[in-house]
């Protein structure tokens, strides 16, 4: 009997150590060095360490992020091809600081823990590096310890007496901007043009992001997929004033009353043949999880596939768009 109450004691405390609730933000925790290398995964001491590199790559221009990027030798998220099926959920759907530390299994160490993101949202902790383990859940095995979930959430018009936008968020990501053509007009080659705000919730960690999809449609599977591989150019002229109501206090830029401000301008230009993916705002709400985002954003959004018929061109543009 007291072999198994110690056994259920050490899954319980390796669970913990996972899925903190941080007494501190991220933010104040300093270590020297992380994350490292091991094999195919980057390596934090702990989930306090993750987070506070989410937050610092969230703060990041694209030269910092290229260079940060630079000092691994691993194949990332961000830079692995798409592949989805009949009955997956693209792994490409979280933002852009963590499709920068997960590899492209959606796996990350904390700790002498696996901990594996999935396309739906979900996220396993494996102890004690077990490769056996994490491959028994890949193939539908049941998780010795209880999963989490990264919810995926959306925003939605509130009306006010304010002629500018006003939006929360209460659902899936808002891609109200799509444009559906046939790739140089041939049957059989439909692609979509996507243009979308989506907020993630990560064990309170609250990233709001902006991305710019190309979408082909799979005639197998029947459905729209992410990530076509045509080069594409894209020009942003965007301007963002946006407020995170529940922010920490003590962060950057948050008073005592949880109140985060992130403004800025994507005025940026891309030739590449993958999504565009850019960090809107982000912050760690240890002070509880009541919170809201109150958006505002305008300008226009160009993008066009650059071996197409240019009259394939899609430029939606508002004042406000979100």
């Amino acid at each position: 009997m007291a072999l198994v109450t110690l056994c259920v004691g050490i899954f319980v405390l390796l669970f913990w150590s996972c899925q903190e609730k941080l007494d501190v933000h991220p933010t104040q925790y300093v270590a020297a060095d992380y994350p490292k290398q091991a094999g195919t995964r980057l390596a934090f001491p702990n989930s306090r360490a993750f987070f506070a590199t989410l937050i610092k790559l969230d703060r990041m221009t694209e030269d910092q992020l290229s260079q940060w990027s630079k000092k691994f030798n691993f194949n990332s998220l961000e830079e692995s091809k798409d592949s989805v099926t009949a009955d997956s959920i693209s792994l490409k759907r979280y933002p852009r600081s963590h499709q920068l530390v997960l590899n492209a299994n959606g796996e990350v160490l904390l700790g002498d823990t696996i901990v594996w993101y999935t396309g739906a949202g979900m996220k396993y902790f494996i102890p004690e590096l077990n490769e056996t383990e994490l491959q028994r859940i890949k193939d539908g095995g049941k998780s010795i310890l209880a999963p989490a979930m990264v919810t995926f959430k959306t925003i939605e018009r509130k009306h006010t007496s304010n002629k500018a936008a006003h939006m929360i968020f209460s659902g899936p990501p808002d891609a109200r901007y799509q444009y559906e053509f046939l790739y140089l007009n041939q049957s059989g080659s439909a692609r979509k043009y996507v243009d979308e705000i989506a907020q993630t919730w990560d064990n309170d960690y609250s990233v709001l992001f902006f991305r710019v999809k190309l979408e082909w449609y799979s005639n197998s599977y029947h459905q729209w997929t992410s990530n076509a591989g045509e080069m594409r150019f894209i020009q942003l002229n965007v301007n963002y004033n946006c407020f995170l109501v529940g922010g920490s206090p003590g962060s950057p830029g948050c008073s005592s009353c949880g109140y985060l401000t992130f403004q800025g301008t994507f005025n940026n230009s891309y030739t590449q043949n993958h999504d565009v993916v850019l960090t809107i705002g982000s912050d760690y709400l240890s002070n509880g999880t009541q919170q809201q985002w109150d958006v505002d954003i305008s300008g226009s959004i160009y993008q066009y596939i650059t071996t197409d018929n240019p009259y394939h061109e899609y430029n939606p543009s508002g004042y406000p768009l979100w």
